[in-house]
């Protein structure tokens, strides 16, 4: 989502079952070396992937940048969730260093 900051789902109705989960990867476009942590000491933040099952109500709020999917829904049930990305307006940086940007 370019130029985007912040993207975000609000599950607002009840999801089907089985529900689609979200996934994020933090992978990036270009190869790198993966130092990832032994498996009993990951969590959320140091592992390259994350998987959330989403519930009613929930709101997931997550960094544009972040490669994100979701799971194809294997029920009949429509699934209802509002997905946004948030802009940012006006004026960043400075004129006087040269870094002024009109939005």
């Amino acid at each position: 989502h370019s130029n985007s900051l912040v993207s975000g789902s609000l599950y607002f109705s009840p999801l089907p079952e089985p529900p689609a989960r979200v996934i994020f990867d933090k992978h990036l476009m270009y190869q790198r070396l993966e130092l990832n942590p032994e498996p009993e000491k990951q969590n959320i933040f140091n592992t390259p992937v994350n998987i959330v099952t989403p519930k009613q109500g929930d709101l997931l709020l997550f960094p544009s940048e972040v490669n994100h999917m979701v799971e194809t829904n294997q029920s009949s049930d429509d699934r209802w969730a509002i997905a946004f990305n948030c802009f940012v307006e006006g004026v960043l940086g400075n004129y006087r260093d040269v870094s002024e940007l009109k939005l």
